[in-house]
């Protein structure tokens, strides 16, 4: 008798369903990066903005400083005006490598809407290179400088526009309004000089 054997192969294949159970749970899967991915994207885009209340901030911490630091110098005439403002103060020299005598000048571009600030040394207030003004506040929407002044002839105390010369101030005010995404926000620093008189 002649016996016949039937070989069965094992054979391993997907299934249809068990290939649409893997590209079901793939599609998941990538959808969830996506969300993860795209979730990061703008938590890093809002974390790196510019957030003018921060730049408004330190500027006015600086510009105190600066303000509070101010001299009378022989040679620097503290000068101010609405928009424009200069004065001795301290400034770090990179000539010298220390913080030495020099002049800050602000000046306020209405077309620009922007507030620029040049830096002189004593090497550079006396020479004939000009240095280069770098821009410390963007999207202004109006700056104001004022100053706390005795006058002598009215003997009163008050708020001007203008100082031009005879010293330093009292008192240094600058009102800044910035306009950012359709919004304004106001601010408003007094700074008392220490050396006026």
């Amino acid at each position: 008798m002649i016996c016949h054997k039937k070989t069965v192969r094992n054979v391993r294949a997907f299934t249809l369903i068990e290939l649409l159970v893997v590209i079901l749970a793939l599609s998941a899967v990538s959808l969830t990066l996506y969300g993860v991915l795209n979730s990061g994207i703008k938590i890093w885009r809002v974390v790196n903005q510019a957030i003018p209340e921060e730049e408004v901030n330190i500027f006015l911490e600086k510009f105190t400083s600066e303000v509070r630091n101010s001299f009378n110098f022989n040679g620097i005439d503290f000068l101010g005006k609405t928009e424009d403002l200069e004065f001795a103060t301290l400034v770090a020299s990179q000539r010298l490598g220390l913080r030495s005598a020099g002049k800050v000048k602000y000046s306020y571009d209405s077309i620009d809407k922007v507030l620029r600030k040049t830096q002189y040394d004593f090497a550079s207030v006396k020479g004939a290179d000009e240095p280069r003004a770098q821009d410390v506040l963007r999207n202004v929407d109006t700056l104001r400088f004022m100053y706390y002044v005795y006058d002598k002839q009215m003997k009163t105390y008050e708020w001007k526009d203008e100082r031009l010369g005879g010293g330093l101030p009292i008192a240094v005010r600058v009102e800044v309004e910035i306009k950012y995404n359709d919004k304004t926000s106001s601010f408003t620093k007094t700074i008392g000089i220490p050396v006026s008189g």
